[in-house]
């Protein structure tokens, strides 16, 4: 089923990688064919090492956790014996420490390819690459991954989902390429309750963003705990992005060069939620930081100047 899998959306990899010569990029699959064969054509063979992987085990152990009788796991068992992709000590089998890696490899590989084949017309129509960031090393990634796009009885779903996101407690991180419809609302929400949020933007936006923040300084804002404004160094930002402690909200370019406004990627799994902190940390380590104590202190010294 796996090595199937592994045939049938080689093409998908060549689409969106915008690959010129399959033969050129894929000569290293030609080579290791019968050993991608050896670890993936054959569900026993899989479960088996599977089974191994997590721990040694005898042939009665084996059965145990898998089912799999005892004729078809030993003569599964030799094979591998035989590959030097499983080892006997005593009674027990071990995985090789180089052949789990490859499984290991393996079976990311065989999830990358069905995330490519799920969401090929999506990612077709849409900027993966660009100079500055490598959006496709995420998307594989994101596991139980859902698609929210825009409809005739729900218009603006995909930008309530980011805004939804934008009110979850704890830390929150943003890349705004644009301001939301509700602006406002989602600004006066972050100065008057416990939020900690930080957004990277366009330095048009980011100045907008302060004079804001200078606007509807009060009392209440100090129930703020963090509001850090970055500017972003590289103009156009070409992704939308919020994280919060658990869901990651994603919005790419369109080929044509406009944010998709209506369709989003959200992940609640707990990789993309952490990789999209990294990403956002690594993606504004050199921009020019606004905080919150800055403008009240600005607007306090223009208050005392008055």
């Amino acid at each position: 089923m796996y090595y199937n899998i592994f045939q049938r959306y080689i093409k998908s990899i060549q689409v969106v990688f915008e690959i010129n010569s399959i033969e050129e990029d894929f000569n290293i699959i030609e080579e290791f064919e019968e050993e991608i064969k050896l670890y993936v054509n054959s569900d026993i063979r899989l479960e088996i090492m599977t089974s191994l992987f997590n721990s040694p085990s005898t042939l009665k152990l084996l059965h145990k956790s898998t089912g799999i009788n005892y004729t078809s796991i030993s003569s599964n068992i030799a094979k591998l014996e035989s590959n030097n992709i499983v080892k006997k000590e005593k009674d027990y089998y071990y995985m090789r420490r180089q052949a789990a890696i490859k499984l290991v490899n393996l079976l990311l590989l065989e999830h990358n390819l069905l995330f490519l084949y799920d969401f090929e017309n999506f990612l077709n129509n849409h900027q993966v690459k660009n100079d500055n960031i490598e959006i496709l090393s995420l998307l594989p990634y994101m596991k139980n991954v859902d698609l929210l796009q825009a409809n005739n009885i729900n218009p603006d779903l995909a930008v309530e989902t980011i805004q939804e996101n934008m009110l979850s407690k704890g830390s929150v991180k943003a890349i705004a390429p644009m301001l939301q419809p509700n602006f406002e609302e989602v600004l006066e929400y972050i100065l008057t309750h416990k939020s900690d949020f930080e957004v990277i933007t366009a330095k048009n936006l980011s100045e907008y963003i302060i004079s804001r923040v200078k606007d509807n300084l009060n009392d209440e804002t100090l129930k703020c705990k963090r509001l850090n404004i970055l500017q972003a160094n590289s103009d156009p930002i070409k992704v939308s992005l919020v994280v919060s402690h658990n869901k990651v909200v994603m919005g790419l370019e369109r080929r044509e060069g406009n944010l998709n406004k209506s369709c989003v990627l959200v992940s609640h799994e707990e990789l993309p939620v952490a990789w999209a902190y990294n990403f956002f940390k690594e993606y504004g380590c050199e921009e020019k930081i606004t905080t919150l104590e800055d403008i009240v202190s600005e607007s306090d010294g223009l208050s005392d100047g008055e």
